[in-house]
């Protein structure tokens, strides 16, 4: 069992991935699905100049009331922004998701930088990196303006960072909340991240309450630090919503509790989608959509 991987290993899996994702994405010449139609538009908004404006209307969850309409009521924004710099410059879809493909082409190293942090063995870790390099369901999905690739790469950092705080160090400790506000940046659903860090803090802060006798004070410290790296990253995100909408998120967030379907994000008007909507032949649905997801994650 060797116990490292050489460095040109983690070049060559780099540059494989990147050929892999730019071969498969000149095939695609358009976005292809709504979410990822979605980014493309935005990107191509704020490359164009126009802001965070739409103009148009995609759903109807944060009752728009006229045009132009506010972006990113929905989907979060990082997707677009790393996009339209590609946009502004070339005005093509293939530029714009130049950027995506870079951050797409880090999976499989660092699938092996985690799997040597793991367990050590080189040749699992460059398994591992094999199938990361074909990653089979999501492969359709790299290529295009979606934040797969993005969420795949942050949250494969945040698992480094994170890892490494059994004996913290302040700059880790920031690291691990900026990492946690550009997952949620990413997607709505990223804000999880910002939870799970903050409690593996309180975990392992726990953990070493024997050997450090202010642990207490070490673990407020660490909370403050991480979550001074989150709102370094999501504090502007909350300013524009409260000028927006008066509060620090759209009013899209409530109402998508009670989806039951992909089709219910452009119910008319927004405000039918209640607890009544849920529970009048929604639970079939919603259990129908679980397993559903289920069957795909398990592939």
């Amino acid at each position: 069992m060797s116990s490292r991987v050489h460095k040109g290993w983690y070049l060559f899996f780099g540059v494989s991935a990147l050929l892999l994702i730019v071969a498969a994405g000149l095939l695609q010449r358009t976005p292809g699905y709504m979410d990822a139609d979605y980014y493309y538009a935005g990107a191509i908004q704020l490359g164009d100049g126009k802001g965070f404006t739409q103009p148009f209307i995609w759903n109807y969850l944060d009752n728009p009331q006229s045009l132009p309409a506010p972006l990113f009521t929905y989907w979060m924004p990082l997707v677009s922004l790393l996009a339209a710099p590609g946009w502004a410059i070339f005005k093509s879809f293939t530029a714009a998701r130049s950027l995506l493909w870079i951050v797409a082409a880090l999976i499989p190293p660092l699938t092996i930088w985690i799997g040597m942090r793991l367990h050590g063995n080189s040749r699992l870790a460059l398994l591992g990196g094999c199938f990361a390099l074909s990653p089979a369901y999501y492969f359709v999905y790299l290529p295009t303006t979606d934040a797969f690739g993005l969420m795949m790469v942050l949250g494969s950092l945040f698992l480094i960072t994170s890892g490494e705080q059994d004996q913290p160090s302040p700059w880790l400790v920031l690291g691990s909340g900026i990492l946690s506000g550009l997952l949620h940046l990413s997607r709505a659903d990223g804000i999880l991240w910002f939870g799970a860090g903050g409690l593996w803090l309180m975990v392992t802060a726990w953990r070493r309450r024997e050997q450090q006798a202010r642990w207490l004070v070490m673990l407020a410290l660490q909370l403050v630090l991480f979550t001074l790296g989150y709102l370094a990253v999501m504090a502007p995100w909350y300013v524009r919503n409260l000028q927006i909408f008066g509060w620090f998120f759209p009013p899209t967030g409530s109402r998508s509790l009670w989806l039951t379907r992909y089709e219910d994000r452009f119910v008319y008007p927004g405000s039918m989608l209640n607890l009544d909507h849920f529970l009048t032949g929604g639970i079939g649905l919603w259990g129908k959509a679980v397993w559903a997801a289920l069957l795909a994650n398990l592939q």
